[in-house]
């Protein structure tokens, strides 16, 4: 029988345990009973009632699960570490203080924080009851943390803002507010117009509730606190290097917006969608062997390379750097191709040290891409477009997927759209493959985005470089080459943002289209005598045909109504341009309708 024993901060009397800790443990021990586990929990009093880890049995505990808080190589973590050892130890949710590759104990762990990945606080999937009642939520001094300075910050705010303020202590150990319980504590923050918080648990638990925060992060460069936010889309995060009294107060001003409340709302449910992912790695650790395994794998991390063609992009090639500067995975190169551009491309790759920029003459994306190819090392490939971003767990999220399912040529993901300036569009639904990729391949291009793929470099040499005789979609082709003799896989994480505007290439129907067309065509000899893959290639033309144009109408509309007139005159002219390319795809697939008719018939 499977047996978890659930152990956290609250299980020691001085471990200085939150409410944030604690339902942080009810999550784990909720998850563990979905794996079919019976658990346990070690809790102490006053934070709550269970049973001692000092004189549990360890032989009754198939799994031990250390969950949420910092995690460091002290006396305490010692001391529980030596008397589980002979178990299986999960790490969840927390905060290591110490690089991975020098001391990581566990067999399997999913940090909250660390020098190699972030996840959500998983106190945002607790279920926290309310009780009635009516903030300020501080961090005790700690470390190196600049709390003082906070704390000043925070009383000056309060001083000059004629808010009403509630203090809100969520430790339970010694809590100097009177609360007694997370209930209590939860209770409170959520009946609060703003929280104004220095500790991570204050921002997690009101935007879980969907209350807007002021988070001001006590660590310097924001490492912590500001860090969480950044990974649940909440704007309104500040390093203690930004929080000055006009920088504060313009943070309030906007917290107590309309608009706020419904970012923090939409923070909220983009954080269940991330913990629905960590929940299933999280079970999923448990029941399947190869997971545990993998993990073993990651402490020899590969090489990413991530290539970006850049033609003409250089106002948002700065922030694609970025984002690939941002992830946590931390071993990667960086190669720009200057696809000769005629702005300042590689004046801006050269401000950043860690980027290596190629420069060629004009030879177009595919040809780019090549380039990279050969300018790279890494064992994986990913390519950003210039105008696009990566997400921080981009290459974290692919090459986990890649150790489990070593049988893989390529993994894709998902993505969301951001308008020009890098604000988020609302959310849309992308669907999943069927289990014959190629297939649904045929159908229609369900990868969407090129930066949500991670290759593997040796497909390459096995199916060759990108199709230079295509106008667009040569990533389409290759996705559809590789697919038709190889395995490949679709996770579900979201870990890119495409950008939507004027000059992308999604704005020209008629290049995607006959790009699209182009791709689908070249599969023609492979499926001759296929019909179900005949029959979804006539498919995939037919959704071209009507895909292609949507984009441009889309923008068009929003220029009509907004009355960009300069807008809809340079855009109008590519409508015209499309109308040849739709006809040329009808005749098509006119045609390989007629054939299969008559192949039917004979």
């Amino acid at each position: 029988m499977l047996r978890a024993l659930v152990a956290g901060w609250f299980s020691f009397r001085e471990g200085h345990a939150t409410a944030g800790d604690v339902l942080a443990g009810e999550v784990a021990c909720d998850w563990l009973k979905q794996a079919g586990f019976e658990v346990d929990l070690a809790m102490v009093e006053p934070v709550g009632r269970g049973c001692d880890w000092r004189t549990a049995d360890p032989a009754r505990y198939s799994h031990v699960v250390f969950v949420c808080g910092p995690f460091q190589r002290g006396e305490l973590e010692i001391g529980f570490l030596s008397r589980f050892g002979r178990c299986t130890l999960i790490g969840l949710d927390l905060s290591m203080l110490l690089p991975l590759e020098t001391w990581n104990p566990f067999d399997y762990l999913i940090e909250r924080d660390s020098n190699r990945a972030a996840h959500p606080d998983i106190a945002l999937a607790a279920r926290g009851a309310r009780l009635p009642i009516v903030g300020i939520c501080r961090v005790e001094a700690y470390g190196s943390a600049s709390v003082s300075e906070a704390d000043a910050a925070i009383d000056r705010l309060v001083a000059s803002s004629g808010l009403v303020p509630v203090d809100i202590d969520t430790r339970l150990d010694e809590n100097s507010t009177g609360l007694r319980n997370a209930a209590e504590v939860e209770s409170l923050l959520v009946r609060m117009d703003v929280v104004v918080t220095t500790r991570l648990h204050g921002l997690v638990l009101a935007l879980k509730n969907g209350v807007p925060v002021v988070a001001i992060d006590p660590e310097p460069g924001g490492g912590k606190v500001r860090r969480q936010a950044q990974l649940l889309q909440w704007p309104v995060a500040l390093a203690i290097e930004e929080a000055s009294d006009t920088g504060v107060r313009a943070a309030l001003d906007y917290c107590l917006s309309d608009a706020a409340r419904e970012r923090a709302h939409s923070c909220r449910v983009h954080a269940d969608g991330l913990l629905a992912g960590m929940r299933s790695e999280f079970i999923g650790a448990l029941t399947d062997s190869r997971m545990l395994e993998a993990a073993q794998r990651k402490r020899k991390e590969p090489l990413v390379s991530v290539i970006i063609p850049c033609y003409n992009q250089a106002k948002y090639l700065g922030d694609a750097i970025e984002s690939v500067l941002a992830q946590t995975h931390a071993r990667h190169e960086i190669i720009v191709i200057d696809d000769g551009s005629a702005d300042d491309a590689a004046g801006v790759a050269a401000r950043y040290q860690a980027v290596r920029c190629v420069r060629q003459p004009n030879s177009g994306l595919a040809a780019a891409r090549n380039t990279g190819i050969r300018e790279s090392h890494g064992e994986y490939l990913v390519f950003l477009d210039a105008d696009d971003r990566l997400l921080p767990d981009a290459l974290r999220t692919g090459l986990d997927c890649h150790l489990v399912r070593p049988e893989c040529a390529f993994v894709s993901g998902h993505y969301r759209m951001i308008r020009e300036d890098g604000t988020p569009q609302a959310d849309f639904v992308q669907m999943p493959p069927e289990a014959d990729a190629y297939r649904t391949l045929l159908q229609r291009n369900y990868i969407g985005m090129h930066a949500t793929v991670m290759y593997r470099r040796a497909i390459f040499d096995s199916v060759g470089v990108f199709d230079r005789s295509l106008p667009t979609c040569e990533d389409y082709d290759m996705y559809l080459r590789i697919a038709r003799v190889h395995v490949v896989h679709s996770h579900n994480r979201v870990i890119a943002e495409y950008r939507r505007h004027d000059s992308a290439m999604s704005m020209d129907p008629a290049r995607m289209l006959n790009g699209a067309v182009g791709a689908l065509s070249g599969q023609r000899r492979y499926i001759a005598d296929k019909p179900d893959y005949e029959r979804a290639q006539r498919a995939g033309i037919k959704y071209m045909r009507r895909y292609a144009p949507r984009p441009l109408l889309i923008h068009l509309n929003a220029s009509l109504r907004a009355r960009r007139l300069r807008a809809i005159l340079r855009l109008s002219p590519a409508l015209l341009r499309f109308l040849p390319a739709w006809l040329r795809a009808l005749s098509l697939e006119a045609r390989l309708g007629i054939r299969a008719a008559v192949l039917r018939q004979s």
